[in-house]
C-alpha cells in the first residue's frame, strides 16, 4: 500500500510540473503580454488569427511575460497542447496634434491630407473635411 501512495505522489508531481495554466493576455494597443503559471523553461506559443491553428505564428519561449506587437483583430493563443484561448484587441482611430501636425495615434492607418484646424469624430470607412484644411479618413482593418 505504501509504494502505490509513493507512485501516486511521483505520478502527481510530475503532471503538476507539466501543467501550464494561461492567463488571460494584457493589451495596450497593439502590443500584447502573455503570462502563465509553469513550471518548464521552454515553451511553444502559438499565436494565430484562425481558431484551428491552420497558419500560427509560433514562438520557442524560454521567458515569462511574453509581448509581442499584432495588429487589431480576433486572435487565438496556446502553449503547448493547451486548450486554445481567445482574446481581440479592438482598432483604436485616434490623432495626437502637435504645434502644426498631426500624427496618428491608433492603431489602424489613416490618411492625413494636410493640416488639422478642427475636430470630427468618425466612424470606420467615414470620411470628413475638417475646417476647410484636411481631409482625414478612418479606415477600418
Amino acid at each position: 500500500m505504501r509504494i502505490i501512495l509513493i507512485l501516486i505522489f511521483i505520478l502527481m508531481i510530475i503532471i503538476i510540473s507539466t501543467m501550464t495554466l494561461q492567463l488571460r493576455p494584457e493589451i495596450n494597443n497593439k502590443e500584447v503580454t502573455f503570462k502563465w503559471l509553469g513550471l518548464k523553461n521552454n515553451y511553444n506559443l502559438y499565436i494565430d488569427d484562425n481558431s484551428d491553428f491552420t497558419s500560427p505564428l509560433i514562438q520557442k519561449v524560454n521567458r515569462k511575460p511574453y509581448k509581442i506587437n499584432l495588429e487589431p483583430g480576433i486572435w487565438y493563443w496556446k502553449l503547448d497542447n493547451n486548450v486554445p484561448s481567445k482574446f481581440t484587441i479592438n482598432s483604436i482611430v485616434s490623432v495626437k496634434r502637435n504645434k502644426d501636425s498631426i500624427t496618428n495615434d491608433g492603431n489602424v492607418p489613416i490618411k492625413i491630407k494636410s493640416k488639422l484646424t478642427g475636430f470630427v469624430v468618425l466612424n470606420p470607412n467615414e470620411s470628413e473635411e475638417v475646417g476647410g484644411y484636411a481631409n482625414v479618413t478612418a479606415e477600418h482593418a
